[in-house]
């Protein structure tokens, strides 16, 4: 029989001033199990915090692909670009916004492009554009945490987005081959391709100049794979001298 100075209030027995053992075990379990909890969604808040960071920084990534033919023309050194668009003229805005992307990217070449055409060597036509939206559906593996953030096995994800063809071609020839033939034979050509969901061709058209520029007037053995970061130093330095 216990006496009038014990008093059990929550499982937790209060006699003489003191807690009692059972009482002290089972606060500190639940102290424990809370202070657990509270660990678990900080880290998850800060896994997340640092994913955001990581891809704010990297930009969005863009696939190319890269081909360029040529015969050597070693002595040509400015250029005079011409639409070869329907409907686009070199008056017109989109042209002089491209125009200059690809002003930029010859003169890191090492090449010169001229508003005369009688002060240039060759005259590239350049043509860009966008294919037919396309609807695709895929599958990938997405991974499966247990709650310590483990990886424990995998799982297929469907899918499904709609994605567009994006391409730059510039065909080069001799200025002056150009003024006398139907058909004049080609100095070079670079065709830079990407397909992916953005339908905005302002927003990939310098990540395809920058893509193609190190091959301008170059032959590459075969098509090349580049991915560019819309965030690369390449495509900033295009977009801040346009």
């Amino acid at each position: 029989m216990k006496s009038e100075n014990h008093v059990k209030t929550d499982n937790l027995y209060v006699g003489d001033g003191s807690l009692g053992v059972r009482g002290s075990i089972r606060a500190s379990d639940q102290a424990l199990g809370g202070l657990e909890m509270w660990c678990h969604g900080v880290m998850r808040n800060l896994m997340v915090c640092v994913f955001l960071v990581v891809i704010s920084g990297c930009g969005v990534r863009y696939n190319t692909h890269v081909s360029g033919l040529a015969v050597p023309h070693e002595d040509v050194r400015y250029y005079y670009i011409h639409s070869g668009v329907d409907g686009i003229s070199r008056s017109s805005l989109e042209f002089q916004e491209y125009h200059g992307y690809l002003k930029s990217a010859f003169e890191e070449a090492g090449l010169h492009i001229v508003n005369d055409i009688e002060a240039a060597d060759a005259v590239v036509i350049a043509f860009w554009g966008l294919g037919d939206p396309r609807d695709e559906t895929r599958i990938r593996q997405a991974p499966i945490f247990t709650p310590d953030y483990q990886v424990a096995g995998y799982r297929p994800v469907q899918d499904s987005e709609t994605t567009y063809f994006r391409y730059l071609f510039l065909s080069a020839y001799s200025l002056q081959e150009y003024s006398l033939e139907d058909d004049p034979p080609q100095l070079w050509q670079l065709s830079v391709t990407s397909r992916g969901r953005s339908g905005d061709l302002r927003r990939v058209m310098p990540i395809l100049v920058a893509a193609g520029q190190p091959y301008i007037g170059k032959r590459t053995d075969q098509a090349i794979n580049r991915v560019i970061s819309d965030h690369s130093p390449e495509v900033r330095r295009l977009r801040e001298t346009r």
